[in-house]
């Protein structure tokens, strides 16, 4: 992954996943519109990002194949962070 555009699309992805939960969705959905956001220097937003994707990763409601997708989605954060 090289830009943030290309996470923003990992993101919408894994939003139309059937089997993610409905408010692990909505943090996804917050997470799109936060890496979205003009306003903030890219280490906020991708620490943020990562932040909200560490406490979602924990909900016991989510299934292991919904959990691999989004600890590969924290890979991509933090490889986007590395490169840069």
């Amino acid at each position: 992954m090289s830009n943030i555009n290309e996470v923003v699309e990992v993101v919408k992805e894994l939003c139309t996943e059937k089997s993610i939960p409905k408010n692990v969705r909505s943090v996804l959905e917050e997470i799109q519109e936060l890496l979205l956001d003009n306003h903030k220097e890219l280490a906020v937003k991708v620490n943020s990002a990562s932040q909200m994707i560490e406490n979602i990763s924990l909900d016991p409601n989510i299934s292991s194949f919904a959990r691999t997708q989004i600890w590969e989605l924290s890979s991509i954060l933090e490889d986007l962070i590395d490169n840069n």
